[in-house]
């Protein structure tokens, strides 16, 4: 299925972007935020026909407190707190270096 759009999402030109850090700031010539599938694909097509790099970043970090809340009960019910968190048949998996053993269980049990 091909999607386009006549109707461009609003453009903010030479706004300032920063990441939620604030490590990364810098002016963007164009700025669009597509509230549609539409709107985005205006916006990839756009790019691609003026031969543009395109850089995609997500929303501001209080469209996330369903998800930030619900990721916090999962570390909780788990026991440990912090990240990389896996847990697999219950038993939890915390930190960078357990992950060959997180594997190696897994394939104990044939996977």
């Amino acid at each position: 299925m091909v999607y386009r759009s006549a109707n461009p999402p609003p453009n903010q030109p030479n706004r300032r972007w920063r990441n939620w850090s604030g490590e990364q700031d810098y002016v963007v010539e164009d700025y669009y935020e597509p509230t549609t599938l539409e709107e985005l694909v205006w916006v990839v097509e756009q790019a691609h026909e003026q031969g543009v790099r395109l850089k995609a970043v997500g929303s501001g970090p209080e469209k996330f407190d369903a998800a930030i809340e619900e990721n916090q009960t999962a570390h909780q019910a788990a026991g440990h707190w912090g990240v990389p968190l896996m847990v697999f048949e219950g038993e939890p998996f915390y930190g960078q270096d357990r992950i060959d053993l997180l594997v190696w269980r897994m394939k104990q049990k044939g996977l």
